[in-house]
């Protein structure tokens, strides 16, 4: 190889790593209604909805109200250190997250 092949190969590394590092992250909405400020392909009224669109480096926003569900994050879907799949309240938004304890008695 010669020095262009080098210099070549450089800028091919160099374009692919940074169009890896600014690929953006997507925004998610979940909400009991819907939001005029929101885009509607960007809402879910469940947040199993919402995971299950999002990927890795994306943020789920939940909206106040109440989501009976369960609600499974694959492995796929976690993401890394560097783009973890965030789950989020909205600002002002009354949220509380509870959990079932299966086969516990009281």
């Amino acid at each position: 190889m010669n020095y262009q092949n080098y210099t070549l190969l450089f800028v091919f590394y160099t374009t692919v790593a940074l169009s890896v590092a600014v690929a953006e992250e997507t925004r998610w909405t979940v909400s009991e209604k819907p939001l005029a400020s929101v885009p509607a392909e960007n809402q879910f009224r469940t947040i199993s909805e919402a995971v299950a669109k999002a990927e890795p480096g994306d943020t789920i926003e939940i909206h106040s109200g109440v989501y009976r569900e369960q609600v499974v994050i694959p492995t796929s879907k976690s993401g890394t250190k560097e783009r973890p799949l965030r789950l989020i309240a909205a600002p002002m938004a009354k949220n509380c997250v509870g959990g079932e304890s299966r086969g516990a008695t009281p």
